[in-house]
């Protein structure tokens, strides 16, 4: 029971800080036990009170604080130049320096991962469920060929795309790494055991 009674405790407030507020509730009555007693849940019942409205307040500023991030972090984004926005002009805005090619398997593998990710979240509920994440990813491709990027569809896509970005390139800069040293690996058992081969 210690082990729990000292994990509680540690997000209450300490016995001086519920004393010091207690004595200011009691703006100079005459105290008695009982009123003690009341003074102190009454201080605790502030101090709790208060905890909640300052946690509603932190989570309000979040909020706006991050649709602020937002809205910076979207006047950095490139848009087209007239909506809807054709598929090759928006993977050109959003991978500039990338090859066409690479720019195509890019946006295939952030749909495939935006999909998965989907289903992982939502069990699968709402979709159809004889449809592979890769039909899938192959029907959005083609509807976003067929239809362009509207605004906000553009606008959800980049900032999604941008912060995904990096983690995948990343994540494939890693595996190159695990293939290269696997195939230094491979070649230096080759020379140990046919060195007369090489």
């Amino acid at each position: 029971m210690d082990k729990f009674r000292t994990e509680v405790s540690r997000g209450l407030p300490s016995v001086r800080d519920i004393a010091t507020l207690a004595a200011h509730l009691a703006n100079g009555r005459q105290l008695t036990p009982v009123s003690i007693a009341s003074l102190a849940r009454d201080a605790l019942a502030l101090w709790q009170k208060s905890k909640e409205e300052r946690q509603k307040e932190v989570d309000r500023l979040a909020m706006y604080a991050r649709a602020n991030a937002k809205t910076k972090a979207l006047d950095n984004i490139s848009t087209p130049k007239s909506f809807p926005a054709p598929f090759e002009e928006v993977l050109k805005l959003l991978m500039i320096k990338k090859r066409q090619e690479d720019r195509m398997k890019c946006y295939r593998d952030y749909v495939r991962h935006h999909i998965e990710t989907r289903k992982i979240v939502t069990g699968g509920r709402g979709e159809d469920p004889n449809l592979s994440v890769e039909d899938e990813t192959e029907n959005w491709i083609k509807t976003d060929m067929k239809d362009g990027f509207k605004k906000q569809h553009y606008l959800f896509v980049a900032e999604s795309f941008l912060d995904w970005l990096p983690k995948y390139e990343a994540e494939n800069r890693r595996n190159r790494a695990r293939a290269g040293a696997v195939g230094l690996k491979r070649s230096r058992l080759k020379i140990k055991q046919h060195p007369a081969e090489m």
